[in-house]
């Protein structure tokens, strides 16, 4: 016979008694009672939670009660005791006193099977409230709105993350319709058209998990809600309703509003790639500039390679400058292509933008010019000269010094624009014997040539041709000549030195004219 605790309850406390003896006799001391939840009567009057803590306690007491000639028995509905049932009546100690409501029963084969169905019922329910208990501690923890709605659209289950979301209390939420919860109309509630009812019916439709974002109004502010929803069923397949999760993304889409704003707002080009290049948004300045190629163009990379090209005369330092062809117009874009590090440290992204720098490039070539390039005859000039010269060192080359005999007598005698003409017409005739990036005019009537690849026979050929060419020019009383001196090296290494040296070979050839 197995040794087990009696049970007795009142509407006012509960005391788990200790173990009979072998006879039945209980040895009892009062200071050895456990007080546990009542159970009065009237048990629905306690909460859920409450009654579910109670029969937890008693079951963790009773649930081993599985003996056939042991068992307890009572009335849960209308009574407010338990009785220990032995083969033996027990024997109560002196100092208890046995109070009108506790009862022995003996052993009737009827209040064994109904005591088996009881006890059966106790694990039921105290299986059932320990897994509500794990859920709800789960659902809690979210840090996301978690909720059921049954198929009335009840919220039967919610976690705190739901209610702080809302703002109301757990009470005020449970057991409650969206219109109750959010401060919205029944009667907007009920249109068909409304975002909550149509998501869920959509998700009911699908049959499986479905995302949404969703704008819920809230005391006349609108929340952006990004949800995940879910029909649950029953054992049977029966739907019973839907579950769901949902984020507030009021500040995050918020903030992407803003940022959108900001590309919408900004006058170039900009794009948001992945870590690939891949195009994820754009601003409209760069959908044109990808000629409605924003639909089907996915990478900027193969757009970039496509159409744009690095600029050919950006200085050597300046890596950035890239030209688009827009019809017959060449445009002169600046690119920028930036890492996106998230807070974590990690490259996420790039951030791509083209700075259209073609009026700033247009100066730039007319400040250039005008600082390498003679502005009367539209030829390179001596700085221009002396910087190109530098390019040659370690190079063999020849470098040609000219000079216009008795040019001053055609500005005496013709006027200055007699004179230009001349100074243009012997640079041209300079330009096409060498090539105009090979001529220089260093001085008024003084002229440079750098003369690579040529053979002395053919560098004599074009230097006779170009004084016959020359001597034509003249005029009567204004006769035109030129003189030349010739400075030749296999490997330049002194400019200077090589400069005065061809300098040098021109006065010698003037002296002996």
């Amino acid at each position: 016979m197995l040794r087990l605790p009696l049970v007795y309850v009142d509407n006012r406390t509960t005391a788990v008694l200790p173990f009979p003896q072998e006879d039945g006799t209980l040895m009892f001391d009062e200071d050895e009672q456990i007080n546990m939840p009542v159970i009065s009567a009237d048990s629905t009057s306690l909460s859920l939670m409450e009654r579910g803590d109670a029969l937890l306690r008693l079951y963790s007491t009773v649930r081993d009660l599985a003996s056939d000639s042991l068992y307890l028995g009572g009335n849960l509905c209308n009574n407010c005791y338990f009785v220990l049932l032995t083969e033996k009546p027990p024997v109560f100690p002196e100092n208890f006193v046995v109070k009108p409501n506790l009862l022995y029963v003996g052993l009737l084969g009827m209040e064994q099977i109904l005591f088996k169905n009881w006890l059966r019922q106790i694990a039921n329910d105290y299986t059932a409230h320990t897994y509500e208990r794990v859920l709800q501690t789960f659902i809690d923890s979210a840090p996301d709105m978690v909720w059921f709605k049954d198929i009335n659209e009840y919220h039967m289950v919610l976690n705190k993350a739901f209610c702080d979301v809302v703002g109301k209390s757990y009470d005020l939420c449970i057991n409650k319709q969206h219109p109750e919860i959010w401060g919205s109309s029944p009667e907007e509630y009920a249109k068909d058209d409304f975002v909550c009812r149509k998501t869920e019916q959509a998700v009911i439709a699908a049959g499986k998990t479905l995302e949404f974002d969703e704008s819920v109004e809230k005391n006349g502010d609108v929340m952006q809600l990004r949800t995940y929803k879910t029909p649950l069923k029953d054992c049977y397949g029966s739907l019973i309703g839907t579950c769901g999760i949902g984020r507030d993304m009021t500040r995050v889409q918020l903030a992407e509003h803003k940022v959108s704003t900001l590309l919408r707002a900004i006058p170039f080009p900009i794009l948001i790639c992945d870590t690939k290049f891949g195009i994820q948004k754009m601003n409209p300045c760069a959908d044109k500039l990808l000629g409605g190629y924003g639909t089907t163009m996915t990478n900027y990379l193969v757009w970039k390679d496509l159409f744009l090209h690095p600029d050919p005369y950006a200085k050597n330092t300046d890596d950035t400058i890239y030209t688009y062809s827009r019809g017959q117009e060449i445009v002169y874009y600046s690119v920028y292509e930036q890492q996106i590090i998230d807070p974590a440290g990690k490259h996420v992204g790039y951030l791509c933008f083209l700075i259209d720098v073609t009026y700033e490039r247009i100066c730039q070539s007319i400040m250039d010019k005008a600082a390498f390039y003679d502005y009367l005859t539209d030829t390179k000039n001596r700085r221009c000269f002396y910087e190109d010269l530098k390019g040659y060192v370690g190079k063999a080359l020849n470098l040609i010094y000219f000079d216009l005999d008795r040019f001053k007598p055609m500005n005496d005698l013709y006027g200055h624009d007699a004179g230009d003409k001349v100074l243009k017409d012997c640079l041209q005739t300079l330009k096409d014997s060498f090539g105009e990036n090979h001529v220089y005019r260093i001085g008024g009537d003084e002229f440079t040539v750098i003369a690579t690849d040529v053979s002395d026979f053919e560098l004599r050929r074009r230097l006779e041709n170009i004084k016959d060419r020359i001597r034509l020019m003249g005029r009567e009383g204004a006769e035109i000549d030129i003189s030349f001196g010739i400075a030749k090296t296999d490997a330049l290494q002194d400019v200077d030195a090589f400069i005065r040296e061809s300098d040098q070979m021109m006065y010698k050839a003037k002296g002996v004219r």
